[in-house]
């Protein structure tokens, strides 16, 4: 085979064997067709994946693993807010802080992030924050001032490269600028801040 499939679950209680195991088999073969350059296939098995009932409150989320890095595809559950909308959970900024020490435990131990269950990891808790940060508004309030750079910042050192993620936060960081940039508590410092991380 000419890709690695990762299947990743820390949900045990909530998902029995079977149903682990038929998830894991339609990523590994979405991750087969995506590889073949069969996207047809590829889009049968990811609404295959859609259709496994799961408790309520729950969502697959299925990552793509760049073919330099690899190629397939690793999935996690995640749980949705009662509406079904939000996440419960971290914040985008606390989820940041969570790579960041990701970044810092791998260099303490001397490693580094690319060791593939870190990698797993991170890519974990940014879905996670893309997912939040698709919510709009609601999530959006909790990234107020400097903290989506910051979030932007953070990630970036823990070693993410998605770019839909640093799109998203510099999203957030120019409606945060328009917002308060031109008001008398603004100071240049704060501008400056926001700006030097989300370029860093």
């Amino acid at each position: 085979e000419h890709f690695q499939h990762y299947a990743v679950s820390i949900r045990d209680d909530i998902l029995n064997e079977e149903q682990v195991d038929l998830l894991s088999d339609l990523v590994r073969r979405r991750a087969d067709a995506r590889w073949r350059g069969d996207y047809e296939e590829a889009d049968v098995y990811r609404s295959k994946v859609d259709q496994v009932p799961l408790p309520e409150g729950f969502k697959v989320i299925i990552q793509d693993v760049s073919r330099k890095e690899g190629g397939g595809s690793t999935w996690e559950l995640i749980q949705l807010a009662g509406d079904g909308n939000i996440m419960e959970g971290q914040t985008v900024l606390q989820l940041a802080h969570s790579a960041l020490g990701l970044a810092m435990a791998a260099s303490r131990e001397g490693s580094s992030v690319s060791n593939e269950e870190k990698k797993q990891s991170l890519r974990f808790l940014v879905e996670q924050a893309k997912e939040r940060l698709k919510q709009d508004k609601k999530v959006r309030n909790e990234l107020r001032g400097r903290k989506a750079a910051d979030a932007a910042f953070w990630f970036a050192i823990a070693g993410s490269t998605d770019e839909s993620l640093f799109e998203m936060l510099t999203e957030v960081c120019y409606n945060e600028l328009e917002r308060f940039g031109s008001k008398h508590s603004c100071r240049a410092k704060d501008i400056w801040q926001i700006v030097e991380r989300i370029s860093g």
